[in-house]
């Protein structure tokens, strides 16, 4: 009797519960700082390397371009969001972080990174991602990076150079492809500053 009673009360709730097991996804489109250029060069082997042997910090981010989450910031408002739907491959440190090191080694410049052991260095560099974002000023946006570089002399332990670089890359839209190039230029335009100062 009480498995009768079960029974008929599973089959008079069972109608009402209405569970959608198939739901649809929200597409991801991921993007990346790297271009083809990026290692094409560094694939032709170094006949001379640079004399300077340059020791590589880890790239710091702070907390919300340190995520694999788009930034959107509203320059009226203030306000910091997520695009939705548009997703970086990599952390922006890592994927910084290589482009740095292809461009390093591009230049033929001898580069380690840490843990560094008992190498002696000329300079040692260290770079802190402050901003990676798309900027949206009154309805026109731009991919903007901003880095703060140092560089330090291992020969007399002073600071040879330090700066904040930004670079702004007008973009069309942010719903468009030409998104992660506008990043990979800006990104570009960044990192050669900071090869100069080396």
């Amino acid at each position: 009797m009480r498995l009768y009673i079960l029974c008929l009360c599973i089959f008079m709730f069972g109608g009402c519960v209405d569970i959608k097991i198939a739901s649809e996804m929200q597409k991801i489109e991921y993007f990346t700082l790297h271009t083809p250029d990026t290692q094409k060069q560094g694939e032709q082997a170094c006949k001379v390397l640079n004399s300077k042997n340059i020791g590589l910090l880890d790239i710091y981010a702070s907390t919300p371009f340190d995520s694999n989450s788009l930034i959107l910031f509203d320059s009226k408002t203030l306000q910091v969001s997520e695009i939705k739907g548009k997703k970086w491959i990599n952390s922006p440190k890592e994927m910084l972080k290589f482009k740095l090191l292809s461009k390093l080694q591009n230049k033929c410049f001898q580069v380690s990174i840490q843990p560094f052991g008992t190498q002696k260095f000329d300079k040692i560099l260290k770079i802190s991602l402050l901003s990676l974002q798309v900027l949206n000023e009154k309805g026109t946006y731009s991919a903007q990076i901003s880095v703060f570089y140092e560089v330090m002399d291992m020969k007399t332990y002073i600071h040879n150079k330090s700066a904040t670089l930004t670079s702004k890359v007008p973009l069309d839209s942010i719903s468009d492809q030409n998104i992660a190039l506008g990043f990979a230029r800006a990104s570009d335009e960044v990192l050669d500053k900071v090869l100069k100062a080396l």
